[in-house]
């Protein structure tokens, strides 16, 4: 598998903005080995969202899948920590 280039895919950072905006979500950003570039074929994508507090945990475990599909390659979404 090729390596994963998030910056090759504009229309993907387009959709998986109005995507994240659906759930109330803001300030979707990559981090991990892929923002590190030294992901493996094997890497998933990590990636970091700030969501409103009414947004469940099914909501969120949906936008993960959504996102895993739109950029089709694993993924796994975190919320932002509140203080």
């Amino acid at each position: 598998m090729p390596r994963f280039n998030l910056a090759l895919h504009t229309d993907a950072r387009h959709d998986a903005g109005a995507r994240r905006s659906r759930y109330g979500g803001s300030n979707l950003r990559v981090f991990g080995s892929v923002a590190a570039r030294a992901e493996t074929p094997e890497s998933d994508v990590d990636l970091l969202v700030d969501l409103p507090e009414r947004v469940g945990l099914f909501q969120v475990a949906q936008l993960q899948l959504d996102l895993a599909d739109l950029l089709s390659r694993a993924s796994k979404l975190s919320r932002e920590a509140r203080r």
